[in-house]
């Protein structure tokens, strides 16, 4: 117990210290949706690929976010890197290698954590404004379901092929900086996800105390990011798609080029407005492509009425994100309550293949209304944890000078003196701080420790 306790008290002292990437939380998190996806994967004999190769699929899932440390050199690994990990295993000599399992299960478990992330922007994430969540970030849409049940674990061994992402990387010329070359690659590589591990190990001691004023802070989140539209359980579906659509091509067998949606088939929109995260159709590819290459013919949105107009937009509105896995279909007009809807659209993909979606979907007149939060199991536990250090140390300080001079008394084995202006001088400036710490203990109580999470997220 009281190793635990002293575990934690490092890791508070290191998190006062330190910035907190975002990453840590998230490869967690990642981690977390890949292990559901699995149980979604349908075909048999790629359910056993997985497990049998899990250790390589979750590490690719932690992959891309090593990169986050080179910015912005590093974020590239979240898209560019897909297409050219997926040329590299198309190479006869690197199908011939006794790891290219291994390789197919890291390149499954890259596109899963891309897929995730792209499902999170444009749902979840985007509609946190729209409830009143807003300024939430990867680390806390995390937090919400995972940290504080003791989850924070990683069930895996670390698989970096090192040689290999060196060849994938020179032949995509991802190399051209002095932070990241030929050279540096494989010690980049390895500080960059074992950090994440670190940081892993030191925010699992403090999860059950900052998970409740997360959850707190953010309500909507906290009751709805697994079961809502493109949480959780709708990225783990998403997953184990693309994983199905990889697989079948990786056999040289015709795939799905569209492989999920956000409604899905026969579901529903939860918000009448088109502009709301909410009220858009989310589209997930299982290879990337430019969106500005769909022809306006190929796409037909209609009602019972006829035909209802629609644009083709990026997953996030920001510019350089059209040739991407996801994009998102936007009505031009509010939808019709009690309205039943198509979608269809045409494209070939990168080989050629006429590929389609038709997705049916409904506006209903009354939405299901969201989960409601749910009341902490430890209200103000941070604050108390918090205003038991503070008040610990007080009473140290209270007694400090006096055990002073009881020691140096007891080592010269005299009785204690009545001190002189040193003493005095320390004395009162120990008892002072004692006051100033007691007194802010009992503030840490009152805001349950808002200020430090507060400088924290904002200095992370």
């Amino acid at each position: 117990m009281m190793g635990r306790l002293y575990r934690i008290f490092l890791a508070a002292l290191a998190l006062t210290v330190v910035t907190l990437p975002v990453r840590a939380w998230d490869e967690v998190t990642h981690a977390t949706i890949s292990h559901r996806a699995i149980e979604q994967v349908k075909t048999p004999a790629l359910k056993a690929f997985l497990e049998a190769h899990y250790d390589a699929m979750e590490s690719g899932v932690w992959f891309p976010d090593w990169g986050h440390a080179l910015k912005p050199h590093g974020d590239h690994l979240h898209a560019e890197y897909l297409d050219a990990a997926w040329a590299y295993l198309q190479r006869p000599d690197v199908k011939a290698q006794k790891n290219y399992p291994l390789l197919l299960a890291h390149y499954m478990g890259v596109y899963g954590h891309v897929v995730e992330d792209r499902i999170l922007d444009a749902t979840m994430k985007a509609y946190a404004g729209e409830v009143g969540d807003g300024g939430r970030d990867d680390m806390e849409n995390g937090m919400m379901a995972i940290a504080g049940f003791h989850h924070l674990y990683r069930d895996f061994d670390i698989y970096v092929p090192k040689q290999d992402l060196a060849r994938i990387y020179a032949s995509a010329d991802y190399f051209g900086e002095h932070r990241l070359n030929q050279d540096n690659l494989a010690e980049r590589m390895a500080r960059g996800m074992a950090h994440g591990e670190i940081m892993n190990r030191r925010l699992t001691e403090l999860s059950f105390l900052t998970a409740a004023w997360t959850r707190q802070k953010f309500p909507f989140a906290a009751a709805n990011m697994e079961t809502a539209p493109g949480g959780f359980n709708d990225q783990a579906r998403a997953v184990a798609a693309v994983w199905e659509a990889i697989w079948m091509r990786a056999q040289g067998r015709p795939a799905p080029f569209f492989v999920y949606a956000v409604p899905g088939q026969h579901g529903q929109l939860r918000n009448q407005d088109p502009a709301s995260a909410l009220g858009r159709i989310l589209v997930i590819t299982s290879e990337r492509f430019d969106i500005r290459d769909l022809a306006k013919t190929a796409v037909h949105l209609s009602n019972g009425s006829g035909e209802v107009a629609a644009r083709i937009l990026p997953y996030i509105p920001e510019p350089g994100h059209e040739h991407d896995l996801a994009f998102v279909v936007q009505a031009e007009r509010p939808w019709i309550l009690g309205g039943q809807y198509t979608l269809d659209i045409r494209h070939r993909d990168s080989v050629g293949v006429p590929q389609s979606l038709h997705l049916a979907f409904t506006m209903p007149r009354n939405p299901p209304p969201f989960a409601k939060a749910k009341p902490e199991a430890r209200p103000m536990a941070f604050g108390l944890w918090l205003a038991a250090a503070l008040l610990g140390v007080a009473a140290l300080l209270y007694g400090l000078a006096d055990m002073g001079k009881l020691t140096w008394a007891a080592i010269r084995r005299r009785a204690p003196a009545t001190g002189g202006g040193f003493y005095h001088s320390v004395n009162a400036i120990c008892k002072a701080a004692a006051v100033g710490l007691t007194v802010a203990g009992f503030w840490v109580v009152a805001t349950d420790g808002e200020w430090l999470i507060a400088f924290l997220r904002h200095h992370h």
